[in-house]
């Protein structure tokens, strides 16, 4: 775990969704000078939620709470640590917070956006622009999270703050949207190619543009959720490119919902065996 996690000016901002029992554990901190804690999801459309919403939170150094939280980031996908730029109050990262917590979609419709789920956040900074970059993290000094197979940080140089205020509605568009699809196909990638590594080609280079290509693939087919890529993927390793052969392909390519295109190949006898 990195070593500054547990700095004085560092913040987190957690997804209650996660662990519920998150609130008792960080309210029994609540005594402690310095303890801030803020539903986001409070005075929104939300506002039902929001005891299993985002929080933004402040711990001191020393609290049991953050003691508990920091190192289960790395198993857990309980949310991201920040350290804000200098002279940002705490009103002005609940109100950035609380604002980028919708996105306008490709249809124009504001959609909740998820940005803070680690799971997510590399691919999403890397697909951003930098305008739209810029206007997601403009109080942060720095972005750290574990993605699940590793420590991520994100940081910037030591530049003011603009009197501009980014909009509260920030747009999202099917390039954006795209460009983060490809960028969370590569971190699925890494996840497979180190869980699969005795059954892929070597050396890594190679296995890595392999699974690549099964991956893109899987999503010519509609298969995009990171369970459903891997299912593609062990039937790659049972089957082989399956998906050229003419019978297969038709299937794959019916109105048959993708689970039960999914389920049918995986019942599949293996060449050479008999049902």
């Amino acid at each position: 775990m990195p070593q500054d996690l547990a700095l004085d000016d560092q913040y987190l901002l957690l997804d209650l969704i996660q662990d519920e029992s998150l609130s008792v554990l960080l309210h029994s901190d609540r005594l402690l000078t310095g303890w801030a804690v803020e539903p986001l999801f409070s005075g929104t459309a939300y506002r039902q939620m929001r005891a299993v919403g985002p929080h933004l939170v402040a711990l001191p150094q020393d609290s049991a709470s953050l003691a508990n939280i920091l190192p289960r980031l790395v198993n857990e996908p309980l949310g991201i640590v920040f350290q804000p730029r200098e002279g940002m109050a705490w009103e002005s990262l609940v109100e950035h917070c609380r604002q980028h917590l919708w996105a306008e979609a490709p249809d124009g419709r504001r959609a909740l956006c998820r940005w803070y789920d680690p799971r997510g956040l590399r691919a999403l900074l890397m697909g951003l622009s930098p305008t739209q970059r810029e206007a997601l993290t403009a109080p942060f000094a720095s972005l750290t999270w574990h993605s699940g197979h590793g420590w991520y940080q994100w940081s910037r140089p030591g530049t003011p703050l603009s009197g501009h205020e980014p909009p509260v509605t920030w747009a999202l568009d099917h390039d954006v949207l795209e460009r983060v699809a490809q960028e969370r196909q590569w971190d699925q990638v890494l996840v497979l190619v180190e869980r699969y590594a005795g059954h892929l080609p070597v050396p890594l280079d190679k296995a890595v543009a392999k699974v690549f290509d099964l991956l893109s693939a899987a999503r010519r087919f509609g298969y995009v959720t990171a369970s459903q890529q891997e299912r593609w993927l062990r039937q790659y390793l049972r089957l082989g490119e399956f998906w050229l052969v003419s019978e297969t392909e038709a299937w794959l390519t019916t109105d048959v919902p993708l689970e039960q295109r999914l389920c049918r190949l995986e019942a599949q006898p293996l060449p050479g065996v008999k049902p």
